[in-house]
């Protein structure tokens, strides 16, 4: 049987093909650390949920010409400031359980939900909303449980919780000074006794960046449990050392 010849047309459809595969032509974004297992891209399968909330005053001492550094120094910003609200699947993804959606979707958020996040989020103020968008896509695409306006509304709510919080305050009140973990911890165990799984802190260079708690599934701060939770990371606690700097 005579071999078919590979036609201009054809060599186009098979590129197309390897090219959707290997990428985001498709629409649909690719899990760049787990491109092989689909569950760690479905939405509505995800165990817990991870809070993540930058300390802004390093954030600026790192990026000191950003934008959002730009936005905040025209208007006082609270220290703790919104990352993310994070579905996680630890146990079938590590910490790479994302991009469940089409890339291309549009962020259609009512005007009164970016004012508040302006409120917690000094990226809301961009104009293209980016961080936003990158953050559902990413993250809020993995949850069918809420709306865009829903999602980010509760995410507002729980970062003015932890930050006006006396855990909030005490971080606020060390700023410019060096503690230890153990005091960060005790702080934050007196002031949610109910939140029983590991705080995670982030550093660089043994100075505070992030804090990360763990939530399981979406609930209010006030219903936390661990019951039944699924193990967010290896490192649980994340990678600060003993004594922390907290940047003013």
């Amino acid at each position: 049987m005579p071999k078919k010849k590979l036609t201009l047309s054809n060599s186009i459809k098979l590129s197309s093909f390897i090219l959707c595969l290997f990428t985001t032509a498709c629409g649909i974004q690719k899990n760049p650390k787990y491109p092989n297992k689909p569950l760690c891209r479905k939405a509505g399968v995800s165990k817990n949920t991870i809070l993540a909330l930058t300390w802004f005053p390093q954030y600026c001492a790192n990026k000191p010409k950003s934008v959002d550094c730009n936005f905040a120094s025209q208007k006082p910003q609270p220290r703790l400031t919104l990352h993310g609200l994070w579905p996680n699947y630890t146990s079938k993804c590590g910490i790479h359980y994302g991009y469940c959606g089409n890339k291309n979707i549009k962020l259609t958020l009512a005007s009164e939900v970016i004012n508040d996040l302006k409120t917690v989020m000094p990226a809301a103020n961009d104009k293209n909303l980016s961080l936003i968008k990158h953050e559902w896509i990413k993250h809020g695409s993995c949850q069918k449980r809420y709306s865009q306006n829903d999602y980010f509304t509760l995410a507002a709510k729980l970062t003015k919780r932890v930050s006006k919080s006396n855990f909030g305050k005490f971080l606020t009140q060390h700023a410019g000074k060096t503690i230890s973990q153990r005091e960060i911890r005790k702080e934050f165990a007196n002031t949610f006794p109910n939140i029983t799984t590991p705080l995670q802190l982030i550093c660089q260079k043994r100075k505070l960046k992030e804090v990360r708690i763990e939530l399981p599934q979406f609930k209010e701060l006030s219903e936390l449990a661990n019951n039944g939770r699924d193990s967010v990371y290896t490192n649980e606690k994340g990678n600060c050392k003993n004594l922390i700097f907290i940047q003013k």
